[in-house]
């Protein structure tokens, strides 16, 4: 077994000029889930942010409610209604899964 090299005489993520990086970081995620019951209502997600968009009943979208992560600093990766629209799911990178109930906008159970 040989001895293992602790610096390196080059960098392999080393981008040349000119040439874009492809070892970014994600960019945030954009995520839209429209209910099933009520008509012009949206949960939208942008990074660690959730909001709840009334289109029908406002004469210019704005948020209704904006949902309170513990945690803001993750993105969110999923936003879900259930069939029946009682339930809103939500999923971050935090690891964490949060159900929502869609009359008081509250967090209901979290895994």
């Amino acid at each position: 077994m040989g001895r293992r090299r602790t610096t390196k005489k080059h960098n392999k993520y080393a981008v040349p000029d000119g040439q874009r990086n492809h070892h970014q970081p994600d960019p945030m995620v954009r995520l839209v889930s429209v209910h099933p019951g009520r008509a012009g209502v949206v949960a939208l997600a942008v990074g660690p942010v959730i909001k709840i968009l009334d289109l029908a009943h406002a004469s210019s979208p704005c948020a209704v409610h904006a949902l309170e992560a513990q945690h803001p600093t993750a993105a969110v990766r999923v936003v879900q209604f259930s069939p029946d629209g009682k339930l809103l799911l939500t999923a971050s990178d935090e690891k964490v899964v949060r159900l929502w109930d869609t009359d008081s906008w509250k967090c209901i159970a979290s895994w």
